[in-house]
């Protein structure tokens, strides 16, 4: 899964990502975290669907002031906002079925 980092200046933001980063490789997940701080969101998720993972898990200012996180399935586009503290659930869930 791809987990990217946007407003990547916010010290909230950074926080929640590099602790989803950190509770998904604990769990076994291969994760590659994008944390760039010189790219724009849109490089990022250029990059992001061009690797073509089948999710991306999106930690950005809007949602994290709203106790979010959004998560995007690759092969359909759909966006699912979540709770932050069920952003792993939600994972290990898509990746067991």
């Amino acid at each position: 899964m791809h987990l990217v980092l946007v407003n990547s200046n916010n010290e909230k933001v950074i926080s929640i990502s590099d602790s989803l980063y950190k509770e998904l490789t604990d769990l076994k997940f291969d994760v590659l975290y994008d944390d760039r701080k010189d790219l724009s969101p849109g490089f990022k998720f250029k990059d992001a669907d061009l690797l073509g993972m089948p999710l991306q898990v999106v930690v950005g200012e809007k949602n994290v002031n709203n106790g979010n996180v959004e998560i995007k399935h690759r092969k359909t586009g759909e966006r699912v906002i979540l709770k932050i503290e069920e952003a792993v659930s939600y994972v290990k869930e898509y990746y067991k079925a």
